[in-house]
């Protein structure tokens, strides 16, 4: 492809459009960090499936979902939280587009540690963008939530979206707002020519070949 589209990941899948010929579309990732059991899976599954289940299990090493956008597909990284996954978790931040890091509003540690994963997050991408999710605001009170809303500034250095997976509250906005973000860093189309794909295929078998090939 060429250099304006290369961050981007081409997809392997196709579909039919409605007029029978095939279309090739690229994926978007954006990896969620964040401490165990702030709500990054439940924001994943009510974000990308609509629907809110009140998970126990804590997740291990990475899980994903898709949500089907017009013009790309949004690939969602559920990361695992603890200490015993997190270096296999944060090496999947280099094939990232963007990253949200989540806390829980009625965990104070959670929040503290968001500069950590922030720092974890640019030391593979310096100037990756980067959303603050406060999660969880159904069990807090409307003084609490204003209140945090008034003093994030003071405290949070990127852009802070309170949310409840719950109640699929503000997940939407914080979403639209990265999703931006991430392509106006890439300063991109996000569909694929079928003509930039067969080039890249006839590449691709080509190398494949020359492997089949080696005398090595």
């Amino acid at each position: 492809m060429s250099s304006n589209t290369s961050s981007f990941s081409l997809l392997d899948e196709v579909e039919l459009n409605e007029h029978s010929k095939l279309r090739f579309i690229q994926k978007m990732n954006i990896a969620l960090l964040g401490n165990s059991g702030v709500g990054k899976t439940c924001i994943i599954q009510q974000y990308c499936k609509n629907e809110f289940r009140d998970l126990t299990a804590m997740t291990c090493c990475i899980d994903f979902a898709k949500k089907q956008f017009e013009d790309f597909l949004l690939c969602v990284f559920d990361t695992a939280g603890s200490e015993r996954y997190r270096g296999l978790a944060t090496s999947y931040l280099k094939n990232q587009h963007a990253v949200i890091i989540v806390y829980d509003v009625t965990d104070p540690k959670s929040k503290r540690d968001v500069i950590n994963w922030k720092n974890i997050a640019e030391s593979f991408s310096p100037s990756i963008p980067i959303i603050i999710i406060g999660n969880k605001v159904d069990l807090i009170s409307n003084e609490e939530l204003k209140s945090m809303q008034q003093e994030q500034n003071a405290y949070i250095f990127n852009k802070t979206f309170f949310t409840s997976a719950l109640l699929n509250q503000g997940l939407d906005d914080a979403f639209n707002y990265i999703i931006n973000q991430a392509k106006n860093k890439l300063n991109q189309s996000v569909i694929c020519s079928p003509k930039k794909f067969k080039k890249n295929i006839k590449n691709d078998e080509n190398q494949k070949k020359n492997a089949n090939n080696c005398k090595c």
